[in-house]
């Protein structure tokens, strides 16, 4: 697959010491292996701030596996940039093969796919395990 590698690991939106704001909440994604699949457990806020870290952690967890499951458990929020990311990874996995699961999701989350008719587009799992079980 054509992904992009980069090592960010955290997208910090804290106050920085000069005293710039780039607002009160961040994202962190970090990746695991799980049967031969990749894992992204995202913690924080998916919005225009944070997009960018996180489709260069997904980049990397698309190296390593053409499977990754995003668990979104701590996720608290998503803004319409942070779902046009999610639909624009998910259409690319499948271009090319491979796919990219939502497990774990927040109430939030998952009521903010409902809304907005998107949980059709995915493949959403209860859990990481669920997600993981089959790889079909």
């Amino acid at each position: 697959m054509g992904w992009v590698m980069n090592d960010s690991l955290h997208a910090d939106r804290r106050r920085d010491p000069g005293g710039d704001a780039y607002g009160e909440l961040g994202l962190r994604v970090d990746l695991e292996e799980h049967h031969d699949v990749s894992v992204a457990i995202a913690r924080g806020v998916i919005d225009f701030w944070s997009v960018g870290p996180m489709q260069e952690r997904l980049n990397d967890a698309f190296l390593a596996s053409p499977h990754v499951v995003l668990v979104l458990r701590d996720v608290s929020f998503v803004d319409s940039t942070g779902l046009g990311l999610l639909l624009s990874v998910h259409d690319r996995a499948e271009a090319e093969g491979g796919w990219l699961r939502l497990a774990a999701l927040n109430p939030l989350v998952r009521r903010l796919l409902q809304t907005t008719e998107l949980e059709r587009r995915f493949h959403v799992y209860p859990t990481l395990t669920a997600a993981t079980s089959s790889l079909g």
